[in-house]
């Protein structure tokens, strides 16, 4: 998969550490994912419900149904305190986009963890 990252995100670590997240949850990978978030891990699909614990990952995923891209653009990495947000536009390479956002709440100020995840996913409009 193409990766077009955000260009702002490099001068804030916690900014770094939001894009590298929603680079792991497009990627679905589960042990950067793991190592990032924290034991307690509530993780709200919107419109599919909210997973906790230990199978938080592997649900909130299979909810999430991303389509299978080719290519990922990070439009926008914030963070401030103890939250953060993402949002990316995958392409399928044969016209299915979706735009996905995630919302994060860091287990502390620091942001090396976190400890609830908000994700939202539309299909793009001229997928219709």
């Amino acid at each position: 998969m193409k990766i077009i990252e955000n260009a702002d995100s490099g001068n804030s670590p916690k900014n770094n550490f939001v894009q590298n997240l929603e680079i792991a949850i497009s990627k679905s990978d589960f042990d950067f994912i793991e190592d990032s978030t924290s034991e307690d891990l509530e993780w709200e699909v919107c419109g599919h419900g909210t997973y906790k614990g230990s199978h938080a990952v592997s649900s909130a995923l299979k909810a999430l149904n991303l389509i299978s891209a080719k290519e990922l653009t990070i439009e926008y990495v914030l963070s401030h305190g103890k939250t953060g947000a993402s949002k990316s536009l995958r392409a399928s390479g044969e016209g299915n986009s979706q735009y996905v956002s995630h919302f994060f709440r860091f287990s502390s100020a620091k942001g090396v963890q976190v400890s609830r995840i908000t994700s939202m996913v539309a299909n793009s409009a001229n997928d219709t």
